[in-house]
């Protein structure tokens, strides 16, 4: 079974979170996505993918996909990911800057869950370490739900 977890990140440094991935632009601008795997009793090698999407160019940031490779921007240090337990795969990104609405995805196998940002709505929070969760849908090519962007 394979999946494919994406959320809009806005331009920001708010953490998003959906059910199966967290994108978080950190103080040092290092941009960390977490995607949480699927809980499975025959673990395999795992096969990942992350990339991003702005308008409709998609750019790969990570892989171990055989085959595929990083968009040359990603490449020499500036991505990594790294499996940090049975449930996480964690993407880090080495001073990056978002200029746009961004879409960042985690291909796990097909399925498809997406979380929508709209741009310029948001939650305020006072509690640092406190986390917005979105609602998070299957991908439905046509859907209209958006969710909120949340500010720390």
């Amino acid at each position: 079974r394979k999946y494919l977890y994406s959320v809009l990140f806005t331009v920001s440094v708010s953490p998003l979170l959906s059910d199966k991935i967290t994108v978080c632009q950190e103080e040092d601008n290092d941009l960390r996505v977490d995607c949480q795997l699927e809980p499975n009793p025959h673990p395999l090698r795992i096969e990942y993918e992350f990339s991003m999407s702005t308008g409709s160019k998609e750019t790969i940031i990570n892989t171990n996909v055989s085959g595929i490779t990083a968009d040359v921007q990603f490449r020499q240090n500036k991505a990594y990911a790294e499996q940090l337990d049975q449930y996480l795969i964690r993407l880090t990104v080495k001073d990056f800057t978002l200029s746009e609405n961004t879409t960042f995805m985690c291909k796990i196998s097909a399925d498809v869950e997406s979380v929508f940002v709209e741009h310029g709505k948001s939650n305020s929070y006072k509690i640092p370490s406190l986390l917005c969760r979105l609602q998070s849908e299957a991908y439905k090519p046509n859907s209209n739900e958006v969710g909120v962007l949340c500010k720390m």
